[in-house]
């Protein structure tokens, strides 16, 4: 599926099914014990039914976070803080993001190790190597903003922009170091029309031409630079490694991701279950909005059916635990990277299609420390619900 495919199209009132049941309060539970190790004896996913549409999942509401330790520990977004930099909170942005005629993006970058689950940071046995990933991103075009550190720690940092040695407001650096975990930063893109003089204060030039084919943005540090286009980066998705476990996500995003078809991040664990019957093991990850925030969660299972197909299946609730949908598709294995590989499916409500996810996973070298995945979540706001 091209990127192009995930772009939504809008159908007015039909709106989105996140929004009617974000509110919804905790009806039925279905019983979840504590998050014990990644052993599949105690994983509650290990009971899903791969051969059913739903998995035997009932269309009820949870505790939040399924009542796991697991997901409220390491997948609530908490990691998630704000950023300090003066212009997320000046009134003069505020004002040039709600108008139409500005183009607005969000990229979501994060980098690190992409072996390990959410949970590496917390792991205190860790003799790897320590990496420096303190660089600079810039645009060519417009206002940089860093609106949110993700799972920075210890000394890691955004630089103050008076401190940097040539101040812009089209450019962020910062200060990150990773050892088995990740940290990230998202990005927001601000760029008036061609002429317009509002933000000449903010910029290197006078004034803007507008977005152009030929604006881009930039990642750079020592160990990985990328370039985007800025008017692709609502359709970017990609993982980029720098070494077998290292490597940097970017998922971009713009403001009809928000609230008209919205779309966001899914980032979380994919644990392989040693003599699973079904040659596989559970997932379960948090679904992350463009603004970042939590929302909703996810957790399934995955694995080989008596056919030999591949597929998963999972559930999918809110913040407050209401239920948002099943999540059904085919997973793959990545042939010339053992241990690493792809998946795609439906979110689908009442036997309908209202949405689709995908992303890539990886493997640990070890059961015991789990694993990784990461793509997106979209909901299709067509009123048919039949994909977009």
């Amino acid at each position: 599926m091209s990127n192009q495919g995930w772009r939504l199209r809008a159908a007015g009132a039909v709106g989105f099914v996140l929004v009617a049941v974000l509110a919804a309060g905790c009806g039925e539970d279905t019983a979840v014990t504590g998050f014990t190790g990644f052993d599949g004896q105690t994983a509650p996913e290990m009971t899903i039914d791969l051969a059913s549409a739903t998995g035997g999942l009932t269309p009820t509401a949870e505790k939040p976070a399924f009542g796991d330790p697991y997901i409220a520990g390491y997948l609530d977004g908490r990691d998630e803080v704000p950023t300090q930099d003066p212009l997320v909170t000046d009134s003069r942005m505020a004002d040039m993001e709600s108008r139409s005629d500005v183009e607005v993006r969000y990229l979501r970058v994060v980098w690190g190790n992409m072996n390990r689950g959410p949970e590496a940071d917390a792991a205190t046995a860790y003799d790897g190597p320590v990496l420096d990933w303190s660089g600079k991103a810039t645009v060519s075009d417009g206002v940089l903003i860093p609106l949110r550190t993700i799972r920075f720690e210890r000394n890691d940092h955004i630089v103050p922009r008076w401190l940097q040695e040539d101040p812009s407001r089209q450019k962020v650096e910062w200060v990150s170091h990773t050892g088995p975990g990740r940290d990230g930063i998202l990005f927001a893109i601000v760029i008036p029309p061609a002429g317009d003089g509002t933000l000449a204060g903010q910029m290197k030039g006078a004034a803007t031409d507008g977005l152009t084919d030929d604006d881009i943005f930039v990642f750079d540090t020592g160990l990985a630079k990328k370039e985007i286009r800025i008017s692709a980066i609502q359709d970017t998705d990609e993982l980029v490694m720098v070494d077998d476990a290292n490597g940097v996500s970017f998922n971009g995003f713009d403001r009809n991701d928000i609230d008209t078809c919205p779309r966001g991040a899914m980032e979380g664990v994919w644990v392989r279950v040693e003599n699973d019957d079904h040659l596989g093991g559970f997932f379960r990850a948090r679904l992350a909005g463009p603004l970042g925030g939590t929302a909703g969660h996810v957790r399934g299972r995955w694995g080989v059916l008596d056919s030999g197909e591949k597929v998963f299946v999972g559930k999918i609730i809110g913040l407050r635990g209401g239920f948002l949908g099943f999540m059904r598709g085919q997973w793959d294995r990545n042939p010339d990277a053992p241990g690493r590989g792809t998946y795609n499916g439906l979110w689908n409500v009442d036997g309908r299609a209202h949405g689709m996810v995908r992303g890539q996973w990886r493997l640990a070298d070890r059961v015991a420390d789990g694993g990784f995945l990461r793509g997106l979540w979209a909901v299709n706001c067509n009123q048919d619900g039949g994909g977009a």
